[in-house]
């Protein structure tokens, strides 16, 4: 919930940017080489590069169930 909580709140304010005409550019940060990817993959006994594309893929699928405008 953490990143959802950060994300949102940046979101929320490019749509009230975007709401009043101006031209936003809201970029969203994919690390595959962050640490909690790196901790991950080794719990895992894995690659950061496959733990971070199964995470995304998930997060992905739920950005829109938070409202989130990736």
């Amino acid at each position: 919930m953490g990143h959802v909580r950060n994300y949102s709140i940046g979101d929320a304010i490019s749509c009230y940017m975007r709401m009043n005409g101006y031209n936003v550019l809201h970029p969203m940060g994919w690390d595959a080489f962050g640490m909690p990817a790196e901790n991950a993959a080794i719990k895992n006994n894995s690659r950061p590069e496959s733990v971070d594309l199964r995470e995304y893929r998930g997060y992905a699928r739920a950005a829109p169930a938070a409202r989130l405008q990736l």
